[in-house]
């Protein structure tokens, strides 16, 4: 009777083990977006073919079944890896378009959005460079399933600023769109190498930013450039730019109504906002 009783196996131990080997509730919450994680950092350094299962089950401090208990290939991690970056733009795009007003407003709002995403983390960036240069079948298929709904929502915006006059005629939405996001993908994956072109004096990322900033945003709201004197017969001032005129200082009587449509620069200023940070 007392060998019958003997435990086979005390219960710490196999505890330990199932931890160490991903699995259990607690465990199988966790591991998913810490397998992700560092997949996209992996993928991002060596590459889909340079990496292996086993790279990612020591990155990840478990062993490989462990990483084939919630991904049976090294295909469908990476599948798990693009699917994140996809979903975010799946669920935050509308939200933003929905927000934000019409013209310079929803500009902000969208491309500081997509900038923010992808100079934030630089192995999501690489990942998607990588991905469209080392395995262009499929990034063909995802760019039809997935992001060709995208820019045709935010070129659908662009036209219809056109429409109002908000933004140059001879530009092409779609085109608009896809040539940014490229810039804005290439520039964040590529920045840390390529200013090594520039003198040290001018290597900030603070400047490199706000450069493509103004890159973009000069394309859609050309009115940004210096104008010459003859900008002075612009409209009205914006609502908001009125509240702040609301008490302006004392002016001399001769020529108010000449000052009163002057310094569209001004004007300008105050409507134009400032990069993301």
């Amino acid at each position: 009777m007392s060998e019958a009783r003997k435990p086979t196996e005390p219960r710490a131990p196999r505890q330990a083990r199932a931890r160490a080997a991903g699995e259990g509730p607690r465990a199988d919450i966790a591991m998913r977006p810490r397998i992700v994680r560092e997949a996209t950092r992996l993928f991002s350094e060596r590459g889909f073919d340079g990496t292996t299962l086993q790279d990612i089950a020591e990155a990840v401090a478990v062993t490989k079944p462990a990483v084939l208990h919630h991904f049976p290939s090294k295909e469908h991690v990476q599948q798990a890896v693009l699917e994140e970056i996809l979903a975010h733009w799946e669920s935050t795009l509308p939200r933003l378009l929905l927000s934000a007003t019409a013209g310079e407003s929803r500009f902000d709002a969208v491309i500081g959005a997509v900038y923010r995403f992808f100079a934030e983390d630089p192995f999501r960036t690489r990942v998607v460079l990588r991905h469209a240069l080392d395995r262009p079948k499929e990034a063909r298929a995802l760019l039809r399933d997935k992001v060709r709904l995208w820019v045709g929502a935010v070129a659908s915006y662009i036209r219809s600023g056109q429409d109002k006059g908000l933004h140059p005629k001879d530009a092409d939405p779609e085109a608009y769109v896809l040539l940014v996001l490229e810039l804005i993908i290439v520039a964040a994956a590529s920045f840390e190498t390529m200013k090594e072109a520039l003198p040290e004096g001018a290597r900030s990322r603070a400047t490199f930013d706000r450069e493509l900033f103004r890159i973009a945003r000069v394309a859609l709201f050309p009115e940004d450039r210096a104008r010459p004197e003859s900008a002075a017969k612009k409209p009205a001032l914006p609502r908001a730019t009125q509240k702040r005129t609301k008490n302006p200082a004392p002016r001399p009587s001769s020529g108010a109504g000449e000052r009163k449509g002057s310094n569209p620069k001004s004007r300008q200023g105050i409507k134009s906002v400032a990069p993301p940070r």
